[in-house]
């Protein structure tokens, strides 16, 4: 399980990209059921449950990022993530874990709209934007999904389904089972 691995860094730039580097030059993985659901290599993905086989990752490193999109940490991290999975497109696969911590008032909505956006195949694209945004409540995310031209229905409709509960209450079950704290964690 993932418990028996320390955290490759939690809101340390230089310590992930490096930790990333140095993976991918000598092609391990020791990552043990964390991988995408196959939305895209170097992107943000994956609401995959951890008992799904390794052998999907295919040579590819998976980070895991457990992350609150209100989150100071989070974003600034955010920034100094992006360019690293730029460069290593393709051999690395980022799987996003929510964690919305209860201070921030509106992390829950922002995580909810990530989830249905991902449906839509817009995930990158929405996560780009909520970390962007000043505000995130579920008027503005209503607004970015708009922006985003995904179909209205069926994104309203999802965000007020039990699908991205669900999800939320499994990452935070993965949280709490691998002691995740501070924010944003990575392994």
């Amino acid at each position: 399980t993932l418990r028996d691995y320390a955290p490759v860094a939690s809101a340390r730039s230089a310590a992930v990209q490096a930790a990333i580097a140095v993976v991918v030059a000598v092609g391990a993985i020791g990552l043990h059921g964390l991988i995408s659901g196959g939305t895209g290599e170097g992107t943000r993905g994956g609401d995959v449950p951890l008992e799904v086989a390794l052998h999907r990752l295919q040579g590819r490193v998976a980070l895991v990022e457990f992350l609150d999109f209100e989150c100071p940490a989070c974003r600034a991290m955010h920034a100094e993530l992006a360019p690293v999975l730029s460069e290593f497109a393709g051999r690395v696969t980022l799987v996003v874990k929510h964690l919305p911590l209860p201070q921030h008032a509106h992390a829950a909505d922002a995580a909810r709209a990530f989830s249905c956006a991902r449906e839509q195949g817009k995930g990158p694209e929405m996560a780009e934007r909520l970390f962007a945004a000043e505000r995130l409540t579920a008027e503005n995310c209503y607004a970015i999904a708009d922006e985003l031209g995904l179909v209205r229905d069926e994104f309203r409709s999802c965000v007020i389904s039990q699908r991205p509960t669900q999800r939320l209450l499994e990452h935070l079950q993965t949280a709490r089972g691998m002691h995740v704290t501070p924010l944003p964690t990575y392994w």
